[in-house]
């Protein structure tokens, strides 16, 4: 929950200023680096409580008016966002809710990846994005409401489970691939890359999920 509080305003608020006299872009590579010692050294209180500082300095630093920049910035920004998904990963919250809208697949393909190579699983990174992707697809096409919620667990040393759960009840459909038709190819691709996959049924929704079996590091 703590870090979902400190990504979603970088993702997802207003337009913001552009930086300040006073700002440096040095300075926050710097506290950026730092951040990635202190996770290292397992200090995952002490990220959590520079994170929403150092996203919203990255934040800042993308508006530059200078391209040269706002092209470091974007470049910092990023890496604040790594090492916000690291530690969130770490702390066990791999859940991340995201808007109903097509652009939201990027973001869950990064939170897989970051998830993926985290627990060394890294060999299943390629076809968890292109799952997540697909889920992502599906209830941004099928689903009701403003927001999903990708979630991604591991319920085994070498097994990862992606899936999103969205507002709508009705159950999706898996259709055979058909070079005549738009839509109905997404499950169908889930299905041939995962292990497993299913829907359950909640008081208000529904979760849509996959699994898939990789090797574990060490």
């Amino acid at each position: 929950m703590a870090v979902r509080r400190a990504i979603m305003p970088v993702l997802w608020g207003p337009e913001t200023e552009p930086p300040g006299s006073d700002f440096s872009l040095d300075r926050l590579r710097e506290q950026i680096a730092d951040g990635w010692t202190q996770y290292h050294a397992a200090e995952f209180d002490t990220v959590m409580k520079a994170l929403p500082d150092l996203l919203s300095d990255a934040r800042t630093a993308t508006a530059s008016g200078n391209d040269d920049d706002r092209g470091a910035g974007f470049a910092a920004l990023g890496k604040a966002l790594q090492l916000a998904g690291h530690v969130a990963v770490r702390m066990g919250k791999t859940d991340l809710a995201l808007p109903r809208e097509p652009e939201s697949a990027a973001t869950a393909r990064r939170l897989v990846r970051v998830a993926l190579s985290v627990w060394g699983l890294d060999d299943l990174a390629d076809d968890g994005a292109l799952i997540i992707s697909e889920l992502v697809s599906n209830a941004v096409q099928h689903a009701r409401r403003e927001s999903i919620r990708v979630v991604i667990d591991r319920p085994g040393a070498a097994r990862v489970r992606v899936g999103v759960v969205d507002f709508s009840k009705v159950l999706p459909v898996r259709r055979e691939p058909d070079p005549e038709r738009e839509s109905g190819r997404g499950l169908a691709l889930v299905g041939e890359l995962a292990k497993t996959w299913g829907t359950e049924l909640l008081p208000w929704g529904k979760w849509v999920w996959a699994e898939l079996d990789g090797k574990a590091r060490g």
